[in-house]
């Protein structure tokens, strides 16, 4: 598909490239502190000097940049987290004591004890790994159709959507369940835990954990999608609300980091989406 650099394509470059201008300057003063690194700095500016070549640029691989890179620069923008926050927090106490407040307990530590069952904690783990599969999928069939404003609606709404919880990220960091108690009791053993633990133990960004980032992104994919085509939204809708049950009942987040990160898909989703054709049936 060419989108023929479309203003929703350029508008979510535009999203993505204001935030490597935040970040940079959040990292750069964080590695003059001691705390930040000079690594974070080069991958922001490598990624802005990507966002220019796609924009001025008429060759392919600039075409599939101007297209492709607010959802590419994903895993490096998350993954620069830690080295990029201002160095206040975390404030774990704050999101426990709200937890505390609409649960009425620790949900991150008394959920799976409720249910106990290996089945449904398969279910929410593996509905965990579909993450990235939300993510880019939908889109990969957008564009393979060629439904140019459909891909760039949902592009747009996901860097929207992404901005939003990284500036919340470098702000306020938040660690997470994972770093402030011993995994939960009562999650039972299996295939897919173990694979969610061990990826999130090589992986996992600490001081990201809310807004969740996993929920406002996978959600906001899923309404774009719902909006384009149910037979691809709904299985993403399905996925994505397991894998905020999951990521709860796993110990990974708390769950007011969940109720926020379904907060802003959905009015990231309002704001930026647009109804232009009814969804396919």
């Amino acid at each position: 598909m060419t989108t023929g650099r479309s203003t929703l394509n350029f508008a979510a470059l535009q999203v993505t490239g204001g935030y490597l201008v935040f970040a940079t300057v959040l990292a750069v003063w964080s590695a003059a502190r001691g705390g930040g690194s000079l690594g974070a700095v080069a991958a922001y500016v490598v990624l802005m000097a990507a966002i220019v070549f796609s924009v001025r640029s008429d060759r392919n691989a600039a075409r599939l940049l101007h297209d492709w890179l607010p959802l590419l620069a994903l895993p490096i923008l998350y993954a620069a987290i830690p080295k990029t926050a201002i160095g206040v927090g975390p404030f774990d106490h704050a999101i426990q004591g709200s937890d505390r407040y609409i649960f009425r307990t620790d949900a991150a530590r008394t959920f799976a004890s409720v249910a106990p069952w290996r089945p449904l904690s398969e279910l929410f783990h593996a509905s965990y790994l579909s993450y990235y599969a939300i993510i880019y999928v939908p889109p990969l069939l957008m564009y393979l159709r060629g439904d140019a404003d459909a891909f760039g609606t949902t592009v747009h709404a996901f860097a929207v959507a992404m901005v939003v919880c990284f500036v919340v990220f470098c702000v306020f960091p938040v660690d997470g369940p994972r770093y402030a108690w011993p995994p939960p009791a009562g999650v039972p053993d299996g295939l897919f835990r173990r694979a969610v633990v061990a990826i999130l133990e090589r992986g996992s960004s600490r001081g990201t954990a809310f807004p969740s980032s996993h929920q406002a992104i996978a959600l906001t994919m899923s309404l774009a999608s719902l909006w384009w085509d149910r037979r691809v939204g709904l299985p993403a809708l399905l996925l994505s609300v397991l894998l905020g049950l999951g990521a709860v009942y796993g110990g990974f987040h708390y769950g007011v980091d969940m109720i926020f990160g379904a907060v802003v898909a959905i009015l990231v989703w309002l704001r930026v989406g647009v109804r232009r054709k009814p969804a396919l049936a």
